[in-house]
């Protein structure tokens, strides 16, 4: 869209697993599910793209990226609400006619969640 228009508009990205590499070709700004889990990682992901520090983001983009693939899944909003409620406890109900997670797909965003948790406290055990 640069390339045809120019500055004219300011291009989001909006799939949060593509924030790097949108920033990196110029967006302005980012819409996002995940944010709602993870705002101070994802506020620092951005704010190091937008200083063009890009290792330094990509170290924090490649802990969350499974976690933002969850925002891509047909079931976004019931993945986001269960990341929510495992992060800080918000709860994970969701208006029908959305389903409860149940079983192996429950399971497969809780042990998302939990291995980003993990590493993010790894990575903070080593930066103190």
């Amino acid at each position: 869209m640069y390339v045809e228009l120019g500055n004219r508009f300011s291009i989001f990205c909006g799939v949060d697993d593509l924030i790097v590499e949108s920033s990196a070709l110029g967006v302005t700004g980012w819409v996002s599910g995940m944010t709602n889990v993870w705002p101070e990682e994802c506020v620092r992901i951005f704010n190091l793209c937008a200083e063009e520090k890009f290792s330094e983001a990509r170290e924090l983009y490649h802990i969350l990226t499974p976690s933002f693939h969850l925002d891509t899944h047909v079931k976004l909003v019931q993945y986001i609400k269960l990341a929510e409620h495992i992060i800080y406890g918000a709860p994970e109900w969701t208006r029908a006619p959305r389903l409860p997670l149940v079983d192996e797909e429950r399971e497969f965003v809780v042990s998302t969640i939990k291995l980003a948790v993990t590493k993010l406290e790894s990575r903070s055990r080593k930066a103190a």
